[in-house]
């Protein structure tokens, strides 16, 4: 269980990957010393230098939420397998407490054993073309040892392998192709791995307009099935067209012709600088290691057809982590939040060391506006695409996303759901993120009963009691 989160050791108490790497020098001890020494007076003196043991992490992580998230991606991939496929490429799922950062849960379908993370049957997860691309790129980088890149790249693979040969045995080449490929299965994709990010990012789109004031909320936009900018025709989800929509009905159905039309009023200046305020061109600084940075337009380069993708989410790239972090910040108010596991620094005898404190706290969103977001959102659940993450008594807000991953010819895309509960007053948020899904792959259709699965299992525990109130009208 959560063997991406805690990371191992190596022999010599090397921490790799997860929470021992990232705290490794603060749980590693110090080893104790015994040497001597002949003094000025000629006598043979023995010092001691005492051993301290390391110190122990306090984390957010909650076993049973962990747990019950393991098993609901478990079992969603199964029921995706067949004979011919192991199922998606790549499941994961972060929940979070939206008002603190504190991850209680994040998981994805490659897990492996913390007792034997070489284990070589756990590449069983990696599909032949990611297998083949870590392989080449770790070749890659033992050839940076002895070749500069221009001949590199002029090897052909005859030379490339003769290079190898050259300079390493057979041996010492399969563990080098071994470890780049454990590397895959090691690796935390919710942290390390950019995506566009799709229907999720809409919100956003409405939040920089309704605070900007270049959007009042009483706007109406005609989808007749996608906007023609610059000579590109930008299709919707809808390709008969939604018809006259609210900003409202225009999140519940997905329509990106209506947010396309959103982000000519915005414009790209406004665009730019909301995009600083909610963070999206920043890592979080969560407290493991390998964060990935987002890929983001400058404001510079972001033209007509930039404009128009970027407000339905495409075109630009962010980790699940800080699509996580920076929803979680529109829902709770507008507070910017760090999302972290460690609490607390404890020594070996359980005495508190240190309290780690975040840069929480940081207003970036009008209060009214949060409470407007959580509205809308919540119709997409009761209303919307969303349907499928509805709980039976419970307040669900969220927001459902599909999109294509590059080249768009390959017909691959990755299916996403973003919901938090309860929606007037949300204490716990869970992003689910299936990428490259067999089958069906509409994030509301496969990605959303996934989050519905772990919110009937979590809320009770969490104390979070059913309601039979409706979703508080605007004012």
């Amino acid at each position: 269980m959560a063997s991406t989160l805690l990371g191992f050791t190596t022999s010599g108490n090397v921490g790799i990957g997860g929470l021992e790497d990232y705290y490794n020098e603060t749980l590693n001890g110090v080893d104790g010393k015994e040497y001597g020494y002949v003094n000025d007076d000629s006598n043979y003196e023995i010092k001691v230098k005492e051993a301290a043991d390391g110190n122990t992490l306090v984390s957010t992580i909650d076993a049973n939420l962990q747990s019950i998230t393991e098993n609901k991606i478990a079992e969603f991939n199964n029921a995706m397998k067949d004979g011919q496929n192991e199922g998606a490429k790549n499941i994961g799922v972060i929940m979070m407490n939206p008002n603190t950062g504190e991850v209680l849960a994040m998981a994805t379908n490659r897990t492996y054993s913390l007792q034997n993370p070489w284990n070589l049957d756990t590449l069983r997860y990696l599909s032949a073309d990611e297998s083949a691309k870590a392989i080449h790129q770790a070749e890659r980088i033992e050839l940076k040892k002895y070749y500069d890149t221009d001949t590199i790249d002029a090897m052909t693979e005859e030379a490339w392998n003769a290079a190898l040969s050259e300079h390493y045995t057979e041996d010492q080449l399969s563990n080098i192709r071994n470890t780049a490929q454990l590397n895959q299965v090691w690796n935390n994709f919710c942290i390390s791995s950019t995506y566009e990010p799709g229907s999720t990012a809409k919100p956003f789109t409405v939040a920089a307009g309704l605070d900007s004031g270049t959007l009042t909320g009483n706007e109406t936009y005609y989808c007749d099935g996608g906007e023609t900018i610059s000579g590109h025709h930008i299709s919707c989800i809808k390709r008969a067209g939604h018809g006259v929509e609210t900003i409202q009905q225009s999140l519940e159905n997905s329509c990106n012709d209506a947010l396309m039309q959103m982000s000519y009023a915005i414009g790209p200046a406004n665009f730019s600088r909301y995009q600083h305020i909610f963070n999206f061109g920043l890592k979080t600084n969560i407290d493991l290691p390998g964060e990935a940075a987002t890929i983001m337009h400058k404001k510079e380069n972001i033209g007509p057809v930039e404009l128009a993708t970027i407000s339905f989410g495409q075109s630009f790239q962010i980790t699940p982590i800080r699509l996580a972090a920076t929803v979680s910040s529109l829902i709770n108010g507008g507070t910017l939040i760090t999302p972290h596991f460690g609490v607390a620094i404890e020594s070996s005898d359980g005495e508190t060391v240190k309290a780690l404190e975040y840069s929480n706290g940081r207003k970036i969103l009008d209060g009214k506006i949060s409470e407007t977001v959580r509205y809308i959102l919540e119709q997409v659940v009761e209303e919307g695409s969303g349907r499928n993450a509805a709980v039976e008594g419970y307040r669900i807000g969220g927001k459902t996303a599909t999109s294509q991953t590059l080249p768009r010819s390959a017909n691959r895309y990755i299916s996403s759901f973003l919901g938090f509960a309860p929606a007037n007053d949300p204490k716990v948020l869970a992003l689910c993120i299936i990428h490259d899904p067999q089958g069906i792959y509409y994030g509301g259709t496969i990605a959303a009963p996934v989050v519905r699965s772990i919110f009937e299992n979590i809320l009770p525990y969490l104390g979070v009691d059913k309601s039979d109130e409706k979703p508080y009208n605007q004012t």
